[in-house]
């Protein structure tokens, strides 16, 4: 692959990558090319580079790090940080240095001009590449070359000169030069940084090779003063090595000491546009954090990752504990970081890993009841479950083009096998929509698959169904050919991420999710009709459990699946602890639309043998395992759920007298109690696997944190110490 890049694009003259994989004892490092073009001198992953903006993110760490020990508060203004010509630079200029906080500076929501991308900078660095900057002289410059982007708070432009003065702040508040500060709280040692420090301003560490030579166009910068981008914007040097391990540290417990860190630096200041194109990026508003840079790919993969304008990359994937570092020694054009981590990913899937997800009983949480192998609805025997999700696009809603973060779920009770099933329904609330269901209240069979999707998706769902069984013979005709279908198509509304009316579900998704319908492992949280779905203000989507029960000496399992999108914050409850009131930040960024409660459609299987009005008692406790987990039945919640039932097969033959075995009522209560336990769970296993998202306009739903959940629940005794 190294070698491709070169060959693809003949002006790069070396490219390394580094790829660790630690839960799957993977960790390799390659390279090709040369360190220059004038020696030849092979180019290894060992050659250190100048990593420019990739310095940012040690940058913010650090200075997160401050805000953990109580040094730095993030909202204070940044004028009681910095030295009085600073901000009597800044106020000459028109700033006012007490309306910008260190958050702005870490966001690019000061609205400070941006010194270093722009035509006279590289013009001057060009003719003075030997100079020695100050930082004093790099604000100047800032202040005489252009105005303010706008409003601190108001507008997002991606700056050095927010970066070069956080670099000051971290100087002044830590008492110590920056590389030491940088050093010692990002704690290079203990993340095993061998080979990084900040150039001319710290030695080179002992054994490390001399810094490869970086171009610009036809030009070797190798000995430019690095003071041109030294003091926070960038100036550190570093390999590919050292920056997998430093983006893993970040997510991983080893930089920070407490886990909601993490979160504080993937959350955003809303503001209200964005500024110019910073190095000719449009868009950065809806993904850029603190230091960070949140992408989502199109198969729902997240990575967090920044680059430097020299040719690193940086990133880390926590849907497969993936960090990954790159370098190529030309600045400009060809292949860069982002290709070269989508082809990774691409290979690590080729390769059959498949994506981590940390479920609620992973992280210690107690449920009641004794879950079965998949503690899935896939327990019970013969169900397949298949999800076709759709992530494209970001930044503004454009109708018909996206942002699209939408999918559709099948739910098949006997697989592909066309064999009705006994059902029953219940709506909590009913402003929702569950189609199909009049013909299951009055025939008492479920007669196909069972579809969720987004509320503007139910008809081409509805319709692409009827088309699928008709290609797969999936019907019982009445009379030679002729047969009819009332397909069952529940939603959610997705319409706050997702550009839902541009009805992007097609025939095809619909095909795909059926066909893709198996059995095993069922993938949870941005998935499927769950892709764009939030829940107690959290990101939600799609989540399942299950439960297996004896009675006289009779075995039975009952599965729940269910797509989570209603409830509010401050109602949130795990293992009975109120979880939505201890996490009150981390709330839903909606610079478009005010969501409303939403949703939940709840599946519920079993095979213990139930009669059409039993199912629908099983219907009917559900929202006992949703009030579990803080669900009221909002007034503009629709709150609707089908049970069904795989046992009695043959019970819809169209002639004959069925022989049925139905359970009595007086052993039927375990049943209610393991629906109410798995919807609980389904719900919770929701909140844990779904990944914090962005859609349409910049909107973001933040994952719940499971390590501050955990420290939660500890707090209330309800999870060992």
């Amino acid at each position: 692959m190294l070698d491709n890049v070169i060959i693809e694009d003949g002006n790069i003259p070396g490219v390394a990558l580094h790829v660790e994989m630690p839960t799957a004892g993977l960790s390799w490092s390659g390279a090709a090319g040369v360190v220059d073009r004038d020696s030849k001198i092979p180019l290894t992953p060992q050659h250190p580079v100048r990593i420019a903006s990739n310095t940012k993110t040690f940058v913010a760490a650090a200075i997160l790090r401050l805000w953990e020990d109580g040094l730095l508060d993030l909202d204070s203004p940044m004028a009681g940080h910095l030295p009085s010509e600073f901000s009597a630079m800044l106020r000459s200029d028109g700033y006012d240095p007490e309306a910008i906080t260190i958050r702005h500076l870490l966001t690019h929501t000061s609205g400070l001009f941006d010194y270093g991308d722009y035509n006279e900078s590289f013009e001057l660095w060009g003719r003075n590449p030997k100079r020695r900057w100050t930082r004093g002289e790099q604000l100047q410059v800032a202040m005489d070359w252009g105005d303010a982007y706008g409003v601190p708070g108001e507008v997002f432009r991606y700056a050095d000169t927010g970066y070069i003065l956080l670099g000051e702040i971290l100087e002044r508040v830590s008492g110590k030069p920056m590389g030491v500060a940088l050093r010692q709280l990002v704690d290079y040692e203990g993340i095993d940084l061998t080979s990084t420090w900040l150039e001319s301003l710290e030695p080179r560490p002992e054994g490390v090779p001399d810094r490869a030579h970086q171009y610009m166009g036809g030009v070797d910068t190798y000995t430019f003063d690095p003071s041109a981008d030294l003091y926070g914007g960038g100036g550190l040097v570093s390999t590919v090595g050292d920056l997998a391990r430093f983006m893993r540290g970040i997510f991983t417990g080893r930089v920070y000491k407490r886990p909601g860190t993490v979160d504080t630096m993937l959350s955003t200041v809303p503001t209200k546009r964005e500024g110019p194109a910073a190095y000719g990026l449009q868009g950065m508003r809806d993904i850029y954090r603190m230091g960070i840079v949140a992408v989502t790919s199109g198969g729902g993969i997240t990575a967090y990752c920044h680059g430097g304008y020299w040719g690193t990359f940086a990133a880390y994937v926590p849907g497969f504990d993936l960090a990954i570092g790159f370098t190529r020694n030309q600045q400009a054009g060809g292949i860069g970081g982002p290709q070269i981590i989508r082809r990774v990913i691409d290979l690590v899937i080729e390769a059959g890993y498949s994506p981590i997800k940390v479920r609620a009983r992973d992280l210690g949480i107690p449920f009641a009841g004794t879950p079965g192998p998949l503690n899935a609805i896939t327990d019970v025997n013969g169900v397949e479950v298949g999800h076709t999700t759709l992530i494209r696009g970001v930044g503004r809603l454009i109708v018909g083009q996206g942002p699209v973060r939408t999918g559709v779920t099948a739910i098949l009770p006997r697989g592909k096998e066309y064999a009705p099933v006994f059902a029953g329904w219940f709506a909590l609330n009913g402003n929702g929509e569950m189609t199909g269901t009049t013909w299951v209240d009055e025939s008492g069979f479920l007669e196909g698959p069972i579809m969720i999707t987004n509320t503007h998706s139910v008809g081409i769902v509805r319709d692409a169904v009827i088309a699928w069984q008709a290609d797969n013979e999936y019907f019982d005709p009445v009379f030679r050919n002729m047969w009819w279908s009332l397909p069952v198509v529940a939603e959610t509304y997705d319409g706050f991420m997702s550009d839902i009316n541009g009805f992007h579900v097609t025939k095809e998704h619909v095909f795909s999710a059926l066909d893709s319908a198996k059995g095993g492992p069922v993938p949870e949280g941005n998935v499927g009709g769950g892709t764009g779905m939030m829940c107690h203000g959290f990101k939600g989507g799609i989540g399942t459990a299950s439960r297996e029960l004896s009675m006289k000496a009779r075995s039975y399992t009952l599965g729940v699946l269910v797509q989570a999108n209603y409830g509010l914050r401050e109602h949130l409850m795990i293992a009975g602890v109120p979880v939505g009131r201890e996490i009150a930040d981390l709330m839903p960024d909606f610079k478009s639309g005010r969501p409303d409660t939403g949703s939940i459609i709840v599946v519920v299987a079993t095979d213990a043998p139930l009669l059409p009005h039993q199912l629908k008692r099983i219907a009917r406790r559900v929202p006992l395992g949703i009030a579990k987990v803080g669900g009221v039945g909002d007034n503009g919640s629709g709150d609707i759920f089908i049970a069904f039932s795989t046992a009695n097969p043959g019970a819809a033959q169209r002639s004959g007298i069925a022989q049925l075995q139905m359970l009595p009522n007086d052993m039927i209560t375990p049943l209610f109690e393991a629906t109410v336990q798995a919807t609980e769970e389904a719900i919770v296993n929701a909140l844990v696997t779904a990944e914090t998202m962005t859609g349409i306009n910049g909107n973001t739903i933040h994952a719940l944190p499971t390590d501050r959940l955990k420290t939660i629940l500890r707090r209330y005794n309800r999870m060992k110490k």
